[in-house]
């Protein structure tokens, strides 16, 4: 298929193509490395919530 579409396709429209695959492979990770970002924060605050002022429930 990728043969077929080099005959088919001109070479700046293949380097197009291929700059765009990238760059939507480079949004996919920066969303990926955002939301896990997002979830450390949300288990934090989660933490914070369940676990007020550090106590560590073992009634020390």
């Amino acid at each position: 298929m990728i043969l077929r579409l080099a005959e088919v396709l001109s070479e700046p429209e293949i380097l197009y193509l291929t700059m765009v695959f990238f760059m939507a492979v480079e949004a996919f990770a920066a969303w990926v490395i955002v939301d896990e970002q997002r979830t450390r924060r949300l288990a934090r605050l989660i933490g914070a919530w369940r676990n007020p002022q550090g106590k560590d429930g073992q009634g020390r």
